[in-house]
């Protein structure tokens, strides 16, 4: 794995995107529950996993405090239904 890494830059930087997903993540589930009541906490959740979902399917990307939507015309597929 680290010899992948080391030749290959754009595994190197798939696997940093991941792991800070990771830790955002565990952040977030940390300390949620103490400073959210529980239907904050749910509608948080319910957001995130929808958001996920798109940007697994390649129509959103999830930065530090933004959105961006590289493919417009999936995503309007998806809200057209």
């Amino acid at each position: 794995m680290l010899e992948l890494v080391a030749t290959e830059p754009s595994v190197a930087a798939r696997l940093l995107r991941t792991l800070a997903a990771t830790v955002r993540d565990l952040d977030d589930r940390l300390t949620d529950p103490t400073v959210r009541d529980v239907p904050a906490r749910v509608a948080t959740w319910l957001v995130r996993r929808a958001l996920r979902s798109f940007e697994r399917r390649g129509m959103i990307e999830i930065g530090p405090g933004e959105v961006t939507v590289p493919d417009h015309h999936a995503l309007a597929r998806v809200a057209a239904g």
